[in-house]
């Protein structure tokens, strides 16, 4: 019996080279098709044996993360917290040693360093724009100032085609410089895109520049600041991030016929909307036939695809124990085949109402009401209206014609 023990303990670990004579636990797989397991978040993987080791960073949490590898023959579970590390491998078909490593440290985590000397904290002033969006100034690289929006739904950085006109010039090797006041952010990654004028600004701060950091965005002050030690969270209520992949939701609820209807929103002050609700949620909630239209919109993606939708009014929404009376909500339209949306989208003309502490080291969101919570949200046009706006523009632009003719 014992013999019969240490033959399965025996097959159950292996040795890990880097290490000396370090024990490291293994499963087994025949496809290089996997599945991996973050919180409630299953994705697609695959084993590339010339890793070694093949890395996964998870999103620090305030609880133990549930970290799980599904192979076709095994899996494997780990309960994982800021700072934990899992070495392990996968052998694949027998013969090919997988080294895997499962941590909380970044490997391509930027760089960033202050040269506020002396100070606790960093801070930045910002501009909240019409767009919703939060500007804050600053340069790519050797370029001149520029107008940058702070995006939480992004996950790296991006140049746009009105930067490009500013002299910024991206890095062959992608590790860029974003320098915003006195902070100096090394090594990250940044994309170009042609928004065509749609973005408004030169470019996007992703909340990767922060990661692992503690930042406040106060709406009250105007300010971004980045906390270093000890924060003050009196009069805040806080609920836990939840990371898919690179994007980061939070949990809510919205309010309809006296019962609370919960859902997962993605975090995104780079959105000008208020809610944007995808059709499955919508479909499944029956909010089509509950709620009156009260107009239309027509938004165009990154991508260039157009997602059309129908505005309600949503009579609660209800973030962090928080309530929002009469909400604006966009329903999204549309056949399979078209652009869709792939979640809920919490947008700034909400999150602007509250002031926020992100907590990317510990995966908390904390958020307090300020002065903009009675503000008007931003007015969706019925496409009739736009029909009708459009034909008395030419009406008038013909009429000064005629005029214009008999003098």
């Amino acid at each position: 019996m014992l013999k019969t023990l240490l033959v399965i303990l025996a097959l159950s670990y292996l040795i890990l080279p880097a290490s000396g004579q370090q024990l490291l636990p293994f499963i087994q797989a025949t496809s290089k098709k996997i599945k991996i397991l973050e919180g409630h978040y299953l994705q697609d993987g695959e084993l590339v044996p010339a890793l070694n080791p093949d890395t996964y960073y998870f999103h620090p949490s305030f609880h133990p993360k549930k970290i799980a590898y599904y192979t076709d023959q095994d899996s494997i579970v780990f309960w994982a917290k800021p700072g934990d590390v899992f070495n392990f491998a996968i052998v694949f078909n027998k013969k090919d040693t997988c080294y895997q490593r499962v941590t909380s440290d970044n490997p391509n985590k930027v760089l960033y360093t202050s040269a506020g000397k002396g100070l606790v904290n960093d801070t930045l002033p910002f501009v909240l724009g019409p767009n919703n969006a939060i500007h804050v100034k600053g340069k790519v690289n050797q370029s001149e100032v520029l107008d940058l929006i702070f995006d939480t739904g992004a996950s790296i950085g991006v140049l746009s085609e009105e930067g490009a006109a500013k002299q910024a010039v991206l890095r062959n090797d992608n590790k860029n410089i974003f320098t915003i006041g006195n902070i100096v952010i090394r090594n990250s990654p940044i994309s170009y895109i042609n928004y065509h004028g749609s973005l408004k600004a030169d470019g996007v701060l992703g909340y990767n520049v922060f990661e692992g950091k503690v930042i406040e965005i106060n709406y009250d002050k105007n300010i971004l600041v980045v906390h270093h030690g000890a924060f003050d969270t009196r009069g805040y209520t806080s609920t836990e991030m939840t990371w898919h992949g690179s994007a980061m939701f939070i949990d809510g609820a919205i309010g309809i016929n006296n019962k609370r209807v919960k859902g997962l929103f993605l975090f995104d002050t780079g959105s000008k909307w208020a809610l944007s609700l995808n059709k499955d949620f919508a479909s499944k909630n029956n909010l089509y036939r509950t709620l009156e239209k009260v107009g239309s919109r027509r938004a165009k993606g990154v991508d260039g695809k157009t997602i059309k939708s129908n505005t309600v009014i949503l009579p609660a929404v209800y973030l962090a124990g928080l309530l929002l009376p009469n909400v604006p909500a966009d329903l999204e339209l549309g056949e399979e085949s078209e652009s869709r949306l792939a979640f809920n989208i919490l947008g700034n003309d909400v999150l602007k109402r509250f002031n926020t502490i992100l907590d990317y080291r510990n995966g908390l969101v904390y958020l307090k009401v300020n002065g903009l919570q009675t503000a008007a949200y931003t007015k969706t046009l019925d496409e009739r209206q736009l029909l009708s706006i459009a034909a008395l523009i030419i009406g008038i632009g013909l009429i000064s014609w005629l005029l214009y003719r008999r003098l």
